[in-house]
Formats: structure tokens, C-alpha cells, sequence
């Protein structure tokens, strides 16, 4: 079908459901038809080439969504602070330079994603959104957070990740219901002691930074369910990691660890636990004990052969144990037979195995 034509039946048939999607369909404008649809709730323009929204934007007062990522935006047009019915504004992926000051005015905003722009700094009042519970910037250039975050008081979910940041947001610290914090790559060479009081959150990513050591405070956070501290510059892992009983993914891949503490097998829950890329040559008999782990990963560690207490994990479906400088790999391994992948490459075997668990090596290979 003409694009021109499927855009104006779609057009037509927003005017009975107040529902408009214009997404991927190489836009360079949005048409001028959308101005007369004055009950339109829901607008989706993502995936397109515009590179400006029209003035009379704001006249759609009844828009309580705007999809627009993926598109070519360097601002917003001054009417789109009219748009108060706004619940939810995703942005990312422009080329915005500045915060979209009109966006302050936008007192029910609920999600805010200006992810993947070029955003360097943000006005201190801009994200005093008292509603706003989802706010994604990562793969910006921030150096900093303004404070008035903090007024944004049922904010549950921040994504920082990617930006310039020295160090964690004070303005978190203010911030109770937070659930899910990710400060990946964001050159974080330390966390603050606070950062542990926040009892709510279920997952942190503080992934790709440099940090030194395992920061104690995190330890207290009981209702933890996902901790990846991948990417960093940690030589031990503290003992009271075995507090975290909610945790059910931990990663601490690509670090400096040489062992891992006698608390974590007590980690019952854990799914799946990452410890590739450190200088771990074996591993402790307690391992044993983690037969909930559905995901393993060994690789690039200075095993030589796998640790007997792998045996009891049978219950593994995915498990890497790749450039792990292994010669052989056991004949115990063929109880695991729920793997569905097994990674081996970059060993140096004695006898390239061909069959693992009743299956061939080249069939448990990750796919590409």
C-alpha cells in the first residue's frame, strides 16, 4: 500500500480511537492533518526523519502519550508545555542538546525518556515532577543531576547510565521508592555509604565504572534481587554479601576477584551468577550448594579443570566456561542434561570432546 495513503487511513481511523500511530513510516514532518484530531490520546512517531515538531503541537490537549524516539529532534516547540495531560514523553534516541525546558511544565508526567541524545546539562527545576515514577537519560553527556530530582518523590525507576557523572546523585538519597538505579559506565570510582539505605531498590547496575572495592553499605539491602557490579576494579568480595538473600542475579564478571567468600553458596536463590573475566583457579566446596543456578558463567578464568562442585549444579541450562584454560572437560557433565548452551571455545583440550549430556558440543555452541 501508497504510504501516503495508509498515513491518512490511519489518520481517519484516529479520529474514532484517539489512537495514532505514524511510526517507521520515513516521516519527515508529521502531516497537518493530525492538528484537526483534538481528542487524541495516544501518538506514536518513533522511528522517523523529523526534525521538528509542529507549533500548533500543544493544540492537542488530550494527549497523554508521545512516542517520538528515533527521530532527528533538536527541541520541542513552546506549545508542547500545554500538553498536561502528558503521562508519558519518550524522546530518546535525537539529537536533543538541551533538556526540553517545556517538559517542566508537565505536571503529570509519569515516564520520561530522553535516553540517547546529546544533553549536557539540565536546569536545576527541571525534573521537579511530583508524579514522575520512570525517568530514563542514560548515553547523554551529563556530568551531573540537579537536585530538584529529589521533589520527584515517587520515582521508582532512574537510569543514568552512560554519562559523564563523578559520582552517585545526592539527590537519590531523598528518593524512597526507588526500585531500580543503573549508573552503568558513568566513571563512578566509589559509592556513597547512603547508597545502602535505600531499602526499596531490587536492582543495581553500576556496571563499566572503577570501582575499587565491594562498597560494604550495599550488604544491608535485604530486598535486593539484581547487583551487577561487572566492569570494575574489585579485588574481594566482602563476607556479608551472604545478607543478600533476595539476590537472584549477581554479577561481578571482569573484576580482580582471586576467590570468592564462604557466603556466597548461602545465596539459595541465586539464578544466575556471572564470575567471568576474574583470576578465579577454583572454587570453594560449598559451591555446591547454589542448585538453583540455571546460568553460570566461568569463562576466562584460570581454571585448568572444573571444580568438582560443579557436579551437583545439574539443573545449569546455560554455562560458560570458555578460554577457562582447560584440557578436558569431566565425564560428570553429562548429568546436565537440561543444557541447552555450552560455551568451550578457547580451551586447550587434550581431546576435542564432540558429545556433552547425550548432545554434540557443535549443538550446545552459543548462537551467534
Amino acid at each position: 500500500m501508497d504510504s501516503h495513503v495508509l498515513i491518512h487511513e490511519r489518520i481517519e481511523r484516529a479520529a474514532d480511537s484517539g489512537v495514532l500511530d505514524l511510526s517507521g513510516l520515513g516521516l519527515s514532518s508529521l502531516p497537518e492533518e493530525v492538528r484537526a484530531l483534538r481528542e487524541l490520546s495516544w501518538l506514536d512517531i518513533a522511528d522517523n526523519q523529523i526534525a521538528d515538531l509542529p507549533h500548533w503541537l500543544g493544540e492537542l490537549g488530550s494527549l497523554t502519550w508521545l512516542e517520538g524516539a528515533g527521530n532527528q529532534l533538536t527541541r520541542l516547540p513552546e506549545s508542547a508545555r500545554h500538553l498536561e495531560r502528558l503521562t508519558l514523553v519518550d524522546l530518546s534516541g535525537n539529537q536533543l542538546t538541551e533538556f526540553p525546558e517545556q517538559l517542566t511544565a508537565l505536571r503529570s508526567l509519569l515516564q520520561l525518556k530522553l535516553a540517547a541524545n546529546e544533553i549536557g546539562d539540565i536546569p536545576e527545576d527541571a525534573l521537579c515532577l511530583p508524579r514522575l515514577t520512570a525517568l530514563d537519560l542514560h548515553g547523554n553527556r551529563l556530568s551531573g543531576i540537579p537536585g530538584g530530582l529529589a521533589e520527584a518523590v515517587e520515582l521508582t525507576v532512574a537510569d543514568f547510565g552512560g554519562n559523564g557523572l563523578s559520582e552517585v546523585p545526592e539527590s537519590l538519597r531523598e528518593l524512597s521508592r526507588l526500585s531500580v538505579v543503573q549508573l552503568a559506565d558513568t566513571r563512578l570510582r566509589q559509592l556513597p555509604e547512603w547508597l545502602g539505605q535505600l531499602d526499596g531498590l531490587t536492582t543495581l547496575v553500576i556496571s563499566g565504572n572503577e570501582l575499587r572495592a565491594f562498597p560494604e553499605a550495599l550488604c544491608g539491602l535485604s530486598r535486593l534481587r539484581r547487583l551487577d557490579l561487572g566492569g570494575n576494579r574489585i579485588p574481594v568480595l566482602p563476607e556479608r554479601l551472604g545478607s543478600l538473600h533476595s539476590l537472584t542475579c549477581l554479577d561481578v564478571s571482569d573484576n580482580l576477584l582471586r576467590d570468592i567468600p564462604g557466603s556466597l553458596p548461602t545465596l539459595r536463590g541465586l539464578t544466575r551468577l556471572d564470575l567471568r573475566g576474574n583470576h578465579l583457579d577454583t572454587l570453594p566446596p560449598e559451591f555446591s550448594e547454589l542448585r538453583g543456578l540455571t546460568w553460570l558463567g566461568l569463562s576466562s578464568n584460570p581454571l585448568h579443570r572444573l571444580p568438582e562442585c560443579l557436579r551437583e549444579l545439574n539443573d545449569l541450562v546455560w554455562l560458560k566456561i570458555a578460554h577457562a584454560s582447560l584440557t578436558s572437560l569431566p565425564g560428570w557433565l553429562d548429568g546436565f542434561t537440561r543444557l541447552v548452551e555450552l560455551e568451550v571455545e578457547g580451551n586447550l583440550f587434550d581431546v576435542t570432546p564432540t558429545q556433552v549430556a547425550g548432545q554434540r558440543l557443535e549443538d550446545l555452541a552459543p548462537a551467534l
